[in-house]
């Protein structure tokens, strides 16, 4: 093999597979070896040699399903493991309490800082909202705080004087899915402010303001 020329793809290619061999056999990550700044350039180096066409695994799958290329039980636990991870990237199934408040108030502080540079920001507000908790103020003659701020939650309204937290349930709060977030954002808040805590319904609510006046 001395003396043979390679191209430099097939040279980056050599490169990589003694790479490949000399780690498994030393039992160390890359950083351990060669350090942090080193590390990272051979694995950008190792990328860019297996990228695109220079994948041995190039084309060999194309335009095949998961069905023909694995059958059709194999294909069904993979597309069902996919599905879990995404669920739990996308949607926050396996975060923490506490990772999902620090969520609310990271974004929270994003919106402090978009209104700091004059761009106008607010939580959103039922159509019927800012009637309802109107309705609820002169019927009790209470003064309620309009979106109170509480750990990354917003309070429709909250009697301060009472300790009572008010929420206006529109049409979208009746699902399953949302009566269970609005469930743990419930005992979250009740817990925090050992408050009483009232949920109004919109459509209950909108009679009533309807037949009085």
């Amino acid at each position: 093999m001395l003396g043979l020329k390679h191209s430099k793809n097939t040279k980056e290619k050599i490169r990589a597979g003694n790479l490949g061999k000399h780690y498994e056999k030393s039992g160390k990550t890359l950083e351990e070896l060669y350090g942090k700044s080193k590390a990272s350039k051979i694995l950008r180096k190792y990328h860019i040699a297996n990228i695109g066409e220079r994948n041995p695994m190039f084309g060999r799958h194309k335009h095949k399903t998961y069905n023909q290329i694995y059958g059709e039980k194999k294909a069904t636990q993979i597309k069902k493991k996919k599905s879990l991870s995404m669920n739990g990237k996308n949607k926050g199934a396996n975060c923490s309490k506490e990772t999902r408040k620090k969520k609310r108030i990271s974004a929270l502080r994003y919106i402090a800082t978009k209104r700091a540079n004059g761009d106008r920001i607010t939580p959103n507000i039922g159509l019927n909202e800012t009637n309802i908790l109107n309705y609820i103020e002169k019927q009790n003659n209470i003064k309620l705080k309009r979106q109170y701020y509480i750990d990354g939650y917003f309070l429709d309204g909250y009697d301060a004087i009472n300790n009572t937290a008010y929420e206006v349930d529109e049409k979208h709060h009746h699902s399953e899915k949302q009566k269970k977030r609005d469930k743990e954002r419930q005992e979250y808040i009740i817990n925090k402010l050992n408050c009483k805590f009232i949920r109004l319904d919109e459509k209950e609510y909108l009679k009533r303001i309807t037949f009085i006046g």
